[in-house]
């Protein structure tokens, strides 16, 4: 756009003699580019376009409470994203909070009091969950994933973040609180769990169908964004017998496309023999409304020497390091798909971000003198 704008300055008179009416209809054309200001890396480094792709209507986020009361119930599983109930959802308000958040954080970690400041686990907002469906119609229809993985997570990193919102805590005293009210709303937080995010079969509708393959297509955003927190489930439990969560190939692009952005503190691995083992003094469900006095209990992270549970759910990123679309190519050839269409598009969006990596990054200058 930019050389098309100098090029169109740059025309002789007799090119700015253009009658009324074509100048207008050439403006009307112009304006979808105007509007896509965020492309390239700037569309999975900054808030904007997250905000965006939310927004559209393609993916919903699900409450984290609203997980952990499913987590309570003896038959509690998750729902299709048809039938979430609305107060399920991450509303409007919500949205607006969470992206409020977020822009303090980063407005602080521009100007930081200490640089180790941005070292520390914040716990965001916005979480994206990789794991492995159990099967064919429902991804855990048993719920032993919810109540013995998810749940667990989802009320420790709450509780996590209840300590860092509260008020006047002499944790940390000097680090900015998180821009958000000490209450069970403010505490709660977004998760992108692909079966409540989109739209599932049966799909009544074409407007659901288009829908669908439009979040599909755009699946480098809730795992690639570096503001989103990405937890792999990546352990098959006790009793299940479904594919692993190594052996499928979705689970490997979510993998190796939040190692390329997100913050080494933003990815956890909730699959791991320790990670089980710190969930489990969570796993203790209750149906009262959340407190988050009562929450603070559970958290016990000070910082990066002093983690408690996170310390044993950071992933230790050692098992899939790819930085490049050949590299990647190689790697999903050997993994499984139930739709094999989905090969070839996962390989497609890991080109787009690796790519946008490549010619987003200035390469850095040596002075002469080295």
């Amino acid at each position: 756009r930019q050389d098309e704008d100098a090029d169109a300055n740059s025309n002789d008179a007799q090119a700015c003699k253009v009658d009324e009416a074509e100048s207008s209809s050439e403006a009307e054309m112009d304006e979808p580019e105007e509007d896509d200001e965020f492309t390239g890396l700037l569309r999975y480094t900054e808030l904007q376009p997250l905000i965006d792709w939310l927004q559209s209507g393609d993916v919903a986020l699900v409450r984290a409470s609203y997980v952990l009361r499913l987590a309570v119930r003896p038959d509690g599983r998750l729902p299709r994203r048809q039938e979430l109930p609305t107060e399920a959802l991450v509303d409007g308000p919500m949205l607006t909070r969470i992206a409020y958040e977020i822009r303090e954080w980063e407005s602080y970690a521009k100007h930081p009091k200490y640089v180790d400041d941005l070292e520390l686990m914040r716990f965001p907002p916005i979480v994206a969950v990789s794991y492995a469906w159990s099967g064919r119609e429902h991804p855990d229809a048993d719920g032993k994933q919810l109540k013995e993985v998810l749940g667990p997570a989802v009320k420790w990193y709450m509780s996590e973040r209840a300590r860092w919102i509260q008020p006047g805590t002499r944790i940390m005293p000097d680090v900015p609180r998180i821009a958000s009210d000490f209450t069970a709303d403010g505490c709660d937080f977004g998760l992108f769990v692909d079966y409540c995010s989109l739209f599932q079969t049966p799909r009544e509708s074409p407007t659901e169908e288009e829908a669908f393959q439009r979040a599909l297509q755009s699946m480098d955003m809730p795992f690639g964004h570096k503001l989103t927190c990405v937890w792999r489930m990546t352990r098959r439990l006790e009793g299940q017998e479904h594919v692993t969560y190594a052996e499928r190939g979705w689970p490997l692009f979510e993998t190796c496309v939040s190692y390329l952005l997100t913050p080494e503190n933003n990815c956890l691995d909730l699959g791991t023999d320790a990670a089980a083992d710190a969930l489990l003094s969570h796993a203790e469900f209750d149906e009262e409304p959340i407190d988050p006095e009562e929450m603070l209990y559970g958290a016990n992270y000070f910082n990066d020497v002093s983690s408690g549970t996170f310390k044993f759910l950071k992933d230790k990123r050692a098992n899939v390091q790819v930085d490049s679309g050949e590299a990647f190519k190689k790697l999903i050839k050997t993994k499984l798909f139930a739709e094999s269409k989905d090969k070839e598009l996962v390989q497609l969006l890991f080109q787009q971000i690796t790519s946008a990596i490549k010619e987003g990054v200035r390469p850095i200058m040596k002075p002469r003198s080295s």
